[in-house]
């Protein structure tokens, strides 16, 4: 009876198993297709006057500046945002789900990197700085990060509001 009993008792623990990486370091694996999220909904406002949102019809409806074969996309945020990319202008983003807002220059004498509305590889929308020569570099979804962006420069992600405006002197 005892046996009986321990090997129920076995058999019941051993019964669940968890997601293969749940409770481990391993990234789980980009979905297969990347499409452009259908809750995006970005306020855009620029020198203070509201324009029309960006919304996934506005991102299917325009080309992307930038893609690849493997379904990445980016927009360049000034041409997004109806304005000029200038010396005296710069992009305000505002994001993550603390609602925190970075300041991105529109355009730098010191660099070509410009801003860039981008659908990342786990299909989610972020602001970021790219290089036009190289906008999906290789180090992008390679290795074991965990999370930790391999990128120096700032990104945000879960865009809530783009605003364009005359930079600060």
């Amino acid at each position: 009876m005892k046996t009986s009993a321990l090997v129920l008792l076995f058999a019941i623990a051993c019964g669940k198993s968890e997601p293969a990486n749940e409770g481990k370091r391993m990234p789980a694996p980009p979905p297969a297709k990347r499409e452009i999220p259908a809750d995006v909904n970005i306020t855009v406002v620029v020198d203070g006057q509201a324009r029309p949102a960006i919304t996934r019809d506005v991102l299917v409806a325009t080309p992307p500046d930038w893609e690849d074969k493997d379904q990445r996309k980016a927009w360049r945020v000034s041409r997004l945002a109806g304005v000029e990319e200038a010396l005296d202008r710069s992009f305000a983003i505002t994001g993550t789900t603390n609602n925190i807002t970075i300041e991105f220059p529109a355009k730098s004498a010191a660099n070509t990197l410009v801003v860039a509305l981008a659908l990342s590889q786990r299909g989610t929308m972020v602001v970021e700085l790219v290089d036009p020569a190289d906008p999906f570099p290789r180090f992008h979804g390679e290795g074991g990060r965990l999370g930790r962006s391999p990128e120096s420069e700032p990104r945000v992600a879960g865009v809530t509001k783009i605003e364009a405006r005359k930079r600060a002197p």
